[in-house]
C-alpha cells in the first residue's frame, strides 16, 4: 500500500480542512465560557455567590478537560478504523504531514477556545477595580496588593492548566499510535494516565517509603507533578499560591512541557513506523501493552506488599488480573500458555525486586553518610531546638560553616545509629516511672503507674539535604525525639543559621507579641516587624547556650512561638519604643485569667525513657500524655497565693534533662526550673491529697 506524493499546499488545505469542525468549535466555546468567566463572575461579580454557578463551571471544566481525550479520538479515528484507514493514506500527504496535520489540526482547535477563556477570565478581573463597574457593584474592589496576587495567580493557574491540557492531549496520540482498535484506544488512554503516576506512587510511597529515612514527598512525588497530566493537576491543586511562581513552580512547569515534547516524538516515531494492516489488531505496540501490564502488576504487587497480604493470595489476584487483560487483548484463549508464561516472567520481576530492596533497605542507601570533606552545604528545615511545632515544611536554613555541618552529621549519625539499635531490640517500650501511685504518699517514692506506660514522645520532622562535592547529592527526611533534635541545637545561635531565620521571619505581613500565657497580644505592622526581627537578631547573636536553653530570668513575652528571654535588651527597648506595656504582665494578673478560665494543672517529673534522657522543655499540653493533676475552681481559689507562686517562676521554654515539674495553663505546658522544684512538690502534694481524701471521704458509709 503506498501514498502519493504530497504539495505543501495541499498539507495546508488539509491543515485548514480540519479546523472546520463546527461542532467541536460549538461545544469548546461554550464550556470554556462556562468555566473560567463564570467561575471569576460568581467569585467578584455576584454580591452572594451561587452554588449552581460553582457547580456549572465545575462540570464546564471536568467537560473541557474531556475533549483532550475526544479530540484526539476523532481526528486520529482511521488508525482503528478498517473502513477510513484506505482513504486516508491515498491521500496526497506523507506520513509526516499527515501526523502533524492531525495533531495541529486538533491542538489549534483545541486550544484557542482554552486561550480565549484565559484572555476572557483576566479581562473580567481587571474590569472589576474599575470604578465604573464598583459603582454598579455592592463591594469595591481596588487594584492592591491583594489584587495584584489575585492576577498573579489566575495568571499561572491557567498557564499549567494549558500546559497540562497540551500534555494530556499530547499523551492521548501517543496512545492511539500504539493500539489499533476502538476499545483499546479508550481503555489505554484511561490506563496510562492513572499508571504513570501510579507506578511512581507505588515505587515511591508503597515501596521505598517503608526505608528509613527515606521520603516519598522527597523523591517522588517531585515525580509525578511532571511525568503525567495528573501530576500537574495535582501540584495545582496542593500550590495555589506562591509556589506555583516560584523557581520550583516553574520548573516543574519546563520538565513537564519537556515531557509533552517527549511524547510528542514518541508519537510521530510510532505514527511512521506502524503499518495500515495495524488497523483492528489490539495493541500495535507489544512493548507499549507489556508496558502496561508490567507497570499495573508492580502497581498492585506493592501494595498487597504494603498492605501485608499473604503470598498465595496476592499471587492469585495478580494472576487473575493478568490473565483477564490477556484474554480480552488476545481477543480469546489463543496459546494461553504463552500468557501464563509472560505472567511467570512479569511477577517474579516485580516480586523480587520489591522484596530485595525492602530486605537489603535500598541496598545499604538507608545508611549512607557523606565525609564532611566532600559536602559544599547542608541544607536543613529545623527552626530551632525551641520550635514547638512538630513540623517545619515552609522553612529551611543552608549550612555552611564546617562546625554546624559537623553538628548534622553527628545528628544523622546518632538517628543511624538509633535506628539501626532499635531493629535489634525490636524498640520495646517500657514503662516510665513517676512519683505517686494510687494514693497519696508523704515522702517521694518510685512506683510504676499503669497510666504512664506507652509514653508518646512527640517527634519532629527533620529535612536534610546534602550538597556533595562528588557524587549525587541526597536528601533524607526523619521524625526525630526530642533528645535527637538536641544535637543541632549548637547550630541555632550560629551568624549564618540566625541570619537565615530571622530573613524568613521578617518577611510575614505582621508579627504577633503575645505574654507567655497567651492572655494579652500586640500587633505589629510590616514595617515594624522587620524592624523587630533585626533587634531580635543582634540579640540572639550575644547569648550563650546555657542562657538560650536555661534562662535565669522568667520570660514574659513571646513573638509568635519564640521566647524574648529577659536579656534580650535590644527587643525588650523596642518593645517600650513601641508601647508594648511590660508592666501589667505580672503573676497576679495571670492569676486572676486562671481564676476566670478555671483551667490550671501540674504534672511531676518521670524518670529516664530507656538509656536515653528524657528532656523537660515547653511544649504544647495536648502532647504532654503523662497526664498532670488538675485543679478544681475550688482549689484553684484554695491554693491561690500557691498557684502565684508557681506562676512567677514557670518557664515558656525551658530545657533540662534534670527532672522538672511542669504546670498547664490552657495548651501549653510551662517548666518549673529544678531549683523551685519543692515549691512545686508542695502545690501538687496539696492538689493530689486534697482530691484523694475527698475520695475516701465520698467512700465511707
Amino acid at each position: 500500500m503506498t501514498q502519493t506524493a504530497s504539495t505543501t499546499s495541499f498539507f495546508r488545505s488539509s491543515l485548514k480542512e480540519k479546523l472546520k469542525n463546527k461542532r467541536f468549535w460549538t461545544i469548546l466555546i461554550i464550556t470554556n465560557l462556562l468555566s473560567g468567566p463564570l467561575f471569576v463572575l460568581n467569585n467578584y461579580y455576584y454580591d452572594i455567590q451561587s452554588r449552581s454557578s460553582l457547580w456549572i463551571s465545575i462540570l464546564a471544566s471536568i467537560v473541557v478537560g474531556a475533549l483532550a481525550l475526544v479530540i484526539p479520538l476523532n481526528l486520529f479515528d482511521y488508525l482503528y478504523q478498517k473502513t477510513k484507514i484506505d482513504d486516508v493514506l491515498k491521500l496526497p500527504l506523507t506520513r509526516r504531514e499527515l501526523f502533524f496535520s492531525d495533531y495541529l489540526s486538533g491542538l489549534i482547535l483545541y486550544i484557542i477556545p482554552i486561550f480565549g477563556q484565559f484572555i476572557i477570565s483576566m479581562i473580567l478581573l481587571l474590569l472589576r477595580t474599575t470604578k465604573f463597574v464598583n459603582y454598579f457593584l455592592k463591594n469595591n474592589v481596588t487594584m492592591d496588593d491583594s489584587f495584584h496576587k489575585v492576577l498573579r495567580l489566575a495568571f499561572f493557574t491557567y498557564l499549567f492548566i494549558m500546559i497540562g491540557l497540551i500534555f494530556l492531549y499530547t499523551l492521548t496520540v501517543l496512545v492511539l499510535s500504539c493500539v489499533g482498535n476502538t476499545f483499546e484506544a479508550i481503555t489505554a488512554s484511561l490506563y496510562v494516565n492513572l499508571l504513570i503516576p501510579g507506578v511512581i506512587y507505588s515505587v515511591g510511597y508503597l515501596l521505598l517509603n517503608r526505608l528509613f529515612g527515606i521520603s516519598f514527598r522527597i523523591l517522588f512525588q517531585r515525580l509525578i507533578y511532571f511525568t503525567s497530566p495528573g501530576g500537574i493537576l495535582l501540584y495545582l491543586g496542593t500550590n495555589l499560591n506562591r509556589l506555583l511562581y516560584s523557581a520550583t513552580g516553574l520548573w516543574t512547569l519546563f520538565l513537564a512541557f519537556l515531557m509533552t515534547l517527549a511524547m510528542l516524538w514518541l508519537s510521530y516515531r510510532n505514527f511512521i513506523r506502524r503499518k495500515a494492516e495495524s488497523v483492528g489488531t489490539g495493541f500495535v505496540n507489544r512493548i507499549f501493552y507489556y508496558f502496561i501490564m508490567t507497570s499495573l502488576t508492580f502497581l498492585l504487587a506493592a501494595y498487597f506488599y504494603q498492605m501485608n497480604i499473604n503470598f498465595i493470595t496476592s499471587l492469585s489476584l495478580l494472576a487473575f488480573i493478568f490473565l483477564t487483560f490477556e484474554v480480552i487483548t488476545n481477543r480469546g484463549f489463543q496459546k494461553f500458555y504463552r500468557s501464563i508464561v509472560r505472567f511467570a516472567i512479569i511477577s517474579a520481576i516485580a516480586g523480587c525486586s520489591i522484596f530485595v530492596v525492602d530486605k537489603t533497605e535500598l541496598f545499604g542507601i538507608v545508611y549512607r553518610t557523606t565525609d564532611i570533606t566532600n559536602i559544599n552545604s547542608v541544607t536543613i528545615r529545623y527552626n530551632g531546638a525551641l520550635d514547638p511545632e512538630t513540623n517545619t515544611y515552609d522553612y529551611s536554613v543552608t549550612l555552611k560553616d564546617p562546625e554546624n555541618i559537623k553538628a548534622v552529621l553527628a545528628f544523622h549519625q546518632r538517628v543511624l545509629e538509633d535506628y539501626e539499635e532499635s531493629k535489634k531490640t525490636n524498640a520495646v517500650v517500657t514503662p516510665l516511672e513517676s512519683k505517686y501511685a494510687e494514693g497519696p504518699a508523704t515522702e517521694t517514692k518510685e512506683v510504676t503507674l499503669n497510666r504512664y506506660n506507652n509514653l508518646y514522645l512527640t517527634t519532629y520532622d527533620i529535612e536534610i539535604t546534602f550538597d556533595v562535592k562528588n557524587g549525587i547529592d541526597y536528601t533524607r527526611f526523619y521524625s526525630v525525639r526530642f533528645d535527637q533534635r538536641m544535637l543541632l541545637a549548637s547550630i541555632d545561635l550560629s551568624e549564618e543559621f540566625i541570619d537565615q531565620f530571622i530573613k524568613q521571619n521578617s518577611k510575614l505581613e505582621k508579627a504577633k507579641i503575645t505574654d507567655v500565657f497567651d492572655f494579652s497580644s500586640i500587633d505589629l505592622s510590616k514595617e515594624k516587624t522587620k524592624e523587630l526581627y533585626q533587634c531580635l537578631a543582634k540579640d540572639m547573636k550575644n547569648l550563650t547556650m546555657e542562657e538560650y536553653l536555661t534562662p535565669k530570668n522568667t520570660t514574659r513575652y513571646k513573638i509568635g512561638k519564640i521566647p524574648v528571654l529577659e536579656s534580650y535588651s535590644e527587643t525588650l527597648a523596642f518593645f517600650a519604643d513601641n508601647y508594648v506595656n511590660l508592666s501589667t504582665v505580672t503573676a497576679e494578673n495571670n492569676y486572676n485569667r486562671i481564676l476566670i478560665e478555671g483551667n490550671f494543672g501540674i504534672a511531676a517529673p518521670t524518670n529516664e525513657w530507656f538509656d536515653n534522657p528524657l528532656y523537660y522543655y515547653g511544649n504544647y499540653s495536648y502532647y504532654t500524655k503523662i497526664y498532670p493533676e488538675y485543679a478544681s475552681q475550688e482549689q484553684i481559689e484554695l491554693f491561690k497565693d500557691e498557684i502565684i507562686n508557681l506562676l512567677e517562676h514557670a518557664q515558656y521554654q525551658y530545657i533540662t534533662t534534670t527532672p522538672c515539674y511542669r504546670i498547664m495553663v490552657g495548651d501549653w505546658s510551662y517548666v518549673i526550673p529544678p531549683e523551685y522544684s519543692d515549691l512545686a512538690e508542695e502545690l501538687y502534694n496539696k492538689l493530689f491529697i486534697n482530691k484523694y481524701n475527698k475520695r475516701e471521704l465520698k467512700s465511707m458509709p
